[in-house]
């Protein structure tokens, strides 16, 4: 099997402005150094609003939702999203947020049926992804098509909560033979920002010890 990076991203869910999302004030307003963006979305949509930049960053804002994209590789050599969300945020001080995300996403592909059915068997075991977050308990939403030999699982998902404000959230799609992980830490009220952003290193720590445990599993799974 092999893993591959996709992207990094930071997800504030609350009621936004998309005409405020504009480079000028990015970099003037926030004092964030950033390159002249390679596409701007129309003004004429007002209701979405979207900046990307040659490194592959990506800004959007929605009326309920502003994201922040970028690839993973480059998030966790040096993220620029990181500073970006935190002044950008820190600027939209009276801006209602109540919830915060930070995501991470990739790809596990696999040679054969077999090595992905392998893996499968492990994801689908919440017990054992209840005991990896040492959490009391773990809601389970998975999408299933029930043949007549087996079951067929086309998406898992997990919601772990670890506080009253945090928890973590695992979902795993099945596409062919790869397997798209999406990891996401989140935290309610924008107070609480610096929580993701001191611990940014811990929740990518997490996310490695998750991907590496299930790759060990699932080869003792396959002997």
């Amino acid at each position: 099997m092999e893993v591959t990076n996709n992207f990094f991203s930071l997800v504030a869910l609350g009621n936004f402005n998309p005409a405020i999302l504009k480079h000028e004030f990015l970099k003037n307003e926030c004092n964030l150094n950033l390159p002249d963006p390679i596409a701007i979305s129309p003004p004429q949509f007002p209701v979405i609003s979207q900046i990307r930049y040659p490194n592959k960053l990506e800004l959007l804002m929605e009326l309920g939702k502003f994201t922040l994209v970028e690839p993973l590789e480059s998030a966790i050599n040096k993220s620029m999203s990181l500073e970006i969300f935190e002044k950008y945020i820190e600027k939209l001080r009276f801006t209602p947020v109540e919830i915060i995300g930070a995501n991470v996403n990739t790809n596990i592909i696999f040679t054969s049926q077999d090595e992905l059915n392998n893996l499968i068997l492990v994801i689908k075991d919440a017990e054992s992804i209840r005991n990896f977050f040492s959490s009391s308990l773990v809601a389970v939403n998975n999408k299933i098509i029930h043949k007549e030999n087996e079951d067929d699982y086309r998406e898992l998902n997990y919601i772990i909560p670890l506080t009253d404000l945090e928890r973590y959230q695992l979902n795993v799609q099945k596409q062919g033979l790869t397997l798209v992980i999406n990891f996401n830490f989140e935290i309610t009220y924008r107070n609480n920002l610096g929580i993701i952003t001191q611990n940014i290193n811990n929740i990518w720590g997490k996310f490695n010890m998750l991907v590496n445990q299930l790759r060990e599993k699932s080869r003792a799974e396959s002997v």
